[in-house]
């Protein structure tokens, strides 16, 4: 699906936003980061340092004071096995004095223990302790490395000193800053050595208890250990109590980290520490202090990475809490401010949308103001154009599918009289092509003339004459008009013309028709007199005689005799009766009167009163609803319903009370009138039969008549611009309905 302009704006938009508000909050995240990482780094790298220096200094104090008890004089009791207790009460007063060591011993030459600070020492051999023969060969104080002596009960740190002969003289003083011998400086052969073993609880408790940056105490989060220079463990942290950390080779396990580089004895890394948790790492390597070298000792700091940087944690959700907000702003603002600049161009790309498809009404509907303002301005003055081009284009093309598609012949010329514009109807009509006629002087195919001077001469629906290109000369009915200007000046002239071939002919066809109709009407006139005159004169001769026969005659003659003579009176009776019935047929047209308002209910009444006897002797009832009044005539009005109304009298029922009931209702532009009986009614399929001249459906013995009746009822209906018809049912009864017009009809004379 193809972008909107909207949809590319706000994404513009937002990127120029987003992209650097991104880039400043991640690196606002980097910089606090490494800021964060580098400070706490630092600080455990100096808690370490710290640390580091607090255990040299312990050590110092040690190391101090094993040197200064080794050049006492009272040490050189230790050649008579300190027969008067001196050493040992020296040495058990050290102990309880600083309380920081786990044995004082003092070994003569040969490797026994002459002295102690516990008697259960005194009189055991040390010749094989590995501190022993370095201490008496060498004059320098020596601090062994952390390991379990049997002889002191435990994890201890032993530092062993020489005892010299030609120690100086010093105080028995015990503070450790009076003793001012040099034992190395001493000569002769070592008397013995002094060895004091650490209390090694003081300098766990110094690791395992230092509070780590802001903790109180040490958690496997953050926590301290000590390591010696083979990278092996010496404390165990206090909150693990599975001792899991002695005697452990941090190296061998994998902290590569867990021995700092020669080249960089202090420092801090990133690394997995005891427990396998990403931490953080500070650590510092033993110095030593003033003339005391140091054991090559290190302190590690660690901060598992995921307390650490917490603050980091919460910088970043502030971060991407901020920059969702800033970016939901961001959205907001261009959504805004494309909709206000894109509700324009949408809008007019609506428009010209609708403009396309021909709609020319819409309008951008916009404040003048801005460019875009502008823009609207000019973009609905170019719809209006085009509108007004389109209906120029749609007239002009409306024009000339109705001049194409004219059946009259219509030609424009110009003031000068020369053909502009011919229509195909011209050129069929003249048979002439359009090239031909184009440019051609008018009056060289109209005889008479159209123009003359610049004035119209007012021609209008006048028989001209058109000459063809085969020099026939065509009737017309021709009309012409000017064409002028705005400023009334004379453009052309347009003439319009209808061949009057056709209609020529057809007024001739019917003149010779009109003059052939009255011919016929003549002959049926006389036709008419002839049957009621010259006709019925013989006919009256005939009936009269065979009437005085049968008076005269009747029962005097044969049996044969009398019944010929009553069908010769009932022929002539019938004969009589039937041209009297074409008569009245004939007259329908051609003596009727003239229509005038008929008041039908009358009508009826009159008819009612006329078939009295009838209507009587048939033991019928006649009922109608009021009708309205018509143009008719009246005379023949009567006829209708007289024949209507017979009818059904004489197609009676013989068992049944016979009801006749005539009804009127509007129907259209119609009245529309039935005559319903419950007679004995015929079959559907004879209801356009019965209104043909002397057809009928029963013999003459049945029902009497001449099968003219219901024929002369159609002719009247006709004559009065009406329709009539039958339904009926065999033993149901028959309804007759016919309509009249509402509105006056033209008088019919056929």
């Amino acid at each position: 699906m193809r972008a909107t302009i909207r949809t590319k704006l706000i994404t513009i938009f937002t990127l120029v936003v987003v992209v650097p508000v991104t880039l400043v909050g991640v690196e606002a995240y980097m910089i606090s980061r490494r800021t964060l990482t580098s400070h706490i780094s630092q600080g455990l790298e100096r808690q370490a340092v710290g640390a580091v220096d607090q255990i040299d200094r312990v050590l110092f104090e040690r190391y101090q004071n094993v040197k200064s008890w080794s050049a006492d004089a009272i040490m050189l009791g230790v050649t008579e096995g300190d027969r008067d207790g001196r050493i040992s009460n020296f040495l058990s007063t050290m102990q309880q004095q600083y309380g920081l060591y786990a044995g004082l011993v003092c070994v003569d030459a040969n490797g026994r223990i002459v002295a102690a600070s516990h008697p259960r020492l005194i009189g055991m051999d040390v010749a094989d302790a590995p501190w022993f023969h370095p201490a008496r060969e060498d004059p320098a104080v020596h601090v062994y490395d952390l390991a379990f002596s049997e002889l002191f009960g435990g994890v201890s740190l032993v530092f062993a000193a020489p005892i010299r002969p030609a120690a100086p003289a010093a105080s028995s003083a015990v503070d450790v800053e009076t003793v001012s011998a040099d034992p190395e400086g001493a000569a002769g052969p070592p008397l013995g050595v002094l060895a004091a073993a650490l209390n090694w609880s003081e300098i766990l408790t110094l690791v395992n208890t230092m509070p780590i940056l802001e903790m109180a105490e040490q958690t496997q989060a953050a926590y301290a250990i000590l390591i010696d220079r083979l990278g092996q463990a010496l404390t165990q942290p206090f909150f693990d109590d599975r001792e899991i950390m002695l005697a452990r080779n941090l190296i061998e396990d994998g902290l590569g980290a867990a021995r700092p580089p020669a080249a960089q004895p202090t420092g801090f890394r990133l690394v997995s520490d005891l427990y396998g948790h990403s931490a953080l790492m500070g650590f510092a390597m033993s110095r030593g202090y003033r003339d005391f070298k140091g054991l090559g000792w290190s302190v590690l700091v660690f901060q598992r990475s995921a307390e650490a940087f917490q603050p980091i944690r919460t910088l970043q959700e502030h971060i991407l809490l901020s920059s969702l907000l800033v970016v939901a702003l961001v959205i907001l603002v261009s959504t805004i401010l494309t909709r206000k600049l894109t509700t324009p161009i949408v809008q007019m790309a609506r428009v010209a949308e609708r403009v396309a498809r021909g709609d020319f009404e819409e309008r951008v509907t916009l404040v003048p103001g801005d460019e875009v303002g502008s823009l609207a301005t000019v973009f609905n003055q170019m719809i209006a154009d085009l509108k007004q081009q389109r209906a120029q284009l749609v007239e002009r093309a409306f024009v000339d599918n109705v001049i194409g598609s004219m059946l009259n012949s219509l030609i424009v010329a110009d003031p000068d009289g020369n053909i502009r514009t011919v229509n195909g109807a011209t050129c069929a009509l003249l048979g002439y092509s359009e090239q031909e006629l184009l440019g051609q002087p008018l009056a060289g195919v109209v005889d008479g003339t159209v123009l003359s001077g610049g004035e119209h001469r007012g021609q209008h629906n006048i028989e001209m004459v058109y000459r063809t290109k085969d020099a026939r000369r065509l009737p017309v009915l021709f009309s012409s008009a000017l064409l002028r200007g705005r400023d009334g000046r004379l453009q052309g002239v347009v003439c319009v013309a209808q061949d009057l071939t056709d209609r020529k002919r057809a007024e001739e066809a019917m003149r010779a028709y009109a003059q052939e109709l009255a011919r016929s009407n003549a002959e049926l006139e006389q036709f008419a007199y002839v049957a009621s005159h010259d006709l019925q004169e013989p006919l009256r001769m005939v009936a009269s005689y065979t009437q005085l026969l049968a008076r005269r005659y009747k029962g005097r003659l044969d049996a044969d005799a009398d019944e010929f003579i009553g069908f010769a009176v009932d022929a002539a009776t019938r004969m009589q009766r039937l041209i009297n019935d074409l008569l009245a047929y004939s007259r329908v047209g051609t003596r009727g009167k003239p229509f005038e308002p008929t008041n039908l209910s009358e009508v009826v009444d009159q008819v009612l009163a006329t078939l009295k006897l009838a209507i009587e002797e048939g033991g019928a009832r006649v009922t109608r609803d009021p009708l309205p009044t018509v143009m008719a005539d009246a005379t023949q009005m009567g006829q209708l319903f007289q024949n209507l109304i017979g009818n059904a009298i004489k197609f009676r029922k013989k068992d049944t009370p016979l009801h006749i009931h005539v009804s009127v209702a509007p129907h259209g532009r119609e009245w529309r009138v039935e005559v319903a009986d419950n007679g004995i009614g015929f079959e559907p399929a004879y209801a356009e039969r019965i209104f043909v001249i002397f057809q009928r459906l029963h013999t003459v013995a049945e029902y009497p008549g001449t099968g003219i009746g219901l024929a002369i009822c159609k002719k009247i209906v006709e004559r009065h611009r009406g329709r009539i018809w039958a339904d009926a049912s065999p033993g149901r009864g028959s309804t007759f309905s016919f309509t009249l017009p509402l509105e006056p009809p033209a008088e019919q004379h056929v």
